[in-house]
């Protein structure tokens, strides 16, 4: 993304994310060679452009993160870009100049790796990283319900555990037994809904996961963490669920 606003023809279209109403959209666009490597794999970073044709949402421009070898990405970093207009003629004018600083994508570059070294570096038993991973995406279940609005909220919670398991499973075996393979599994999870899933919370969930990874090594490089109180009440649903 250095120098992107002297090389706009070299962008090229990444992903598109649009609900069915059209009523606002979010375009992914990357540039050949914005690349990270890390334990020998490649990252691309891109742009996403947000945009509504109803004033629901501002104009914004965002810098995230896909894993090339399965296209799982991530918004990560708020603190690199975070660009925004008011969805209006008077605000936005006949042009817009949009510039991503060189050294502010060079520190999300840094804060990236660094947090990727740091989830790598720390261990997560089988029995809980599916509640971790629930955690990363901060899945409402909504199991504090009733009746049958209660039973819908178990079929969700059990869907997310047979998926995530399998998700973990997967990373576990590919990266190790560590919260770098949870961060995977949850950045899968976000990027690719189930068929017949919408796809309209890949955004919140991809930035959430972005926030989360940020979040988790903070904590665990203060000294102290303690694992099962960052998990919080996601422990408990999935202790409850395999009872």
């Amino acid at each position: 993304m250095l120098g992107i606003e002297k090389e706009l023809d070299k962008l090229e279209v990444f992903n598109i994310l649009m609900p069915e109403s059209r009523a606002h959209c979010r375009v992914d666009l990357f540039r050949e060679g914005d690349k990270i490597v890390f334990g020998g794999e490649e990252y691309l970073a891109f742009l996403r452009v947000t945009n509504s044709y109803n004033k629901t949402r501002v104009l914004r421009f965002d810098l995230g993160f896909c894993r090339l070898i399965c296209e799982n990405g991530v918004i990560f970093g708020k603190e690199a870009v975070s660009f925004t207009f008011c969805h209006t003629n008077e605000e936005i004018g006949k042009e817009i100049e949009f510039r991503v600083r060189g050294d502010k994508f060079t520190k999300l570059r840094e804060v990236f790796i660094s947090t990727c070294n740091g989830l790598t570096a720390y261990p997560v038993k089988r029995e809980k990283a599916v509640a971790l991973m629930a955690r990363a995406l901060e899945i409402k279940f909504g199991l504090s319900r009733k009746g049958k609005v209660l039973e819908k909220a178990h079929e969700k919670r059990d869907e997310f555990r047979d998926r995530g398991e399998t998700l973990i499973w997967k990373y576990f075996r590919e990266l190790g037994e560590n919260a770098y393979a949870v961060f995977n599994a949850s950045t899968d999870y976000a990027s690719n809904p189930e068929e017949g899933k919408s796809r309209h919370l890949i955004d919140t969930y991809q930035r959430r996961v972005g926030k989360w990874a940020t979040i988790f090594t903070d904590q665990a490089k203060a000294g102290n963490f303690d694992l099962d109180r960052h998990i919080g009440k996601y422990s408990g649903y999935f202790a409850e669920s395999a009872a």
